[in-house]
């Protein structure tokens, strides 16, 4: 009998002793990663994406990303690492703003104001963007911060951009170096 030990070796089972067997080379790649569609789905979500942004992130159209979710289609390689590589950069990005952030609220200096974008040419500028995050992707970056702010017991309000104006996020980014 054969089982797979804590390290990806084969291992022959007999009489309780184990007999270390090498480990099979796989006879081809895998075409797709063993992502499940639901698993995509949720990672999608998460990143504030629909289909559409998600087929535009990771550069497939539309109806592919239906295929994959409706499990027709294997998810690629690539594009499940383009999806978990956005995520990645929204969770390093809301980080860095938090710590900034928590230090800036202050009692007397009263509630941290976080910004939301009304539209994408008004985040077109700002640190968010130029991080690489996606316009579509801003309202994840927004939500990870809050919850990082709640959870430090930081009080903080949501507000709109004034378009060209300096927001909290934006300066407790760091600066991006082009």
């Amino acid at each position: 009998m054969y089982v797979v030990d804590q390290m990806g070796r084969m291992v022959m089972s007999h009489h309780r002793r184990m007999i270390t067997a090498a480990p099979r080379a796989p006879t081809r790649l895998p075409r797709a990663v063993r992502m499940s569609d639901a698993e995509w789905i949720t990672l999608r979500e998460a990143c504030g994406l629909t289909q559409a942004q998600a087929g535009a992130v990771v550069g497939a159209a539309h109806r592919t990303v239906q295929h994959w979710e409706g499990g027709r289609n294997g998810i690629p390689l690539a594009a499940a690492n383009a999806l978990r590589n956005l995520d990645d950069l929204i969770r390093q990005q809301a980080t860095l703003a938090l710590e900034p952030l928590a230090r800036r609220a202050r009692p007397t200096n009263g509630a941290v104001v976080l910004t939301r974008y009304r539209s994408e040419a008004d985040y077109a500028g700002s640190a968010e963007a130029l991080a690489g995050l996606p316009w579509a992707a801003h309202a994840a970056l927004l939500w990870r911060v809050m919850d990082g702010l709640s959870r430090l017991r930081v009080p903080y309000t949501v507000g709109w951009a004034a378009p060209g104006a300096e927001t909290a996020t934006q300066a407790a980014l760091p600066a991006s170096e082009d």
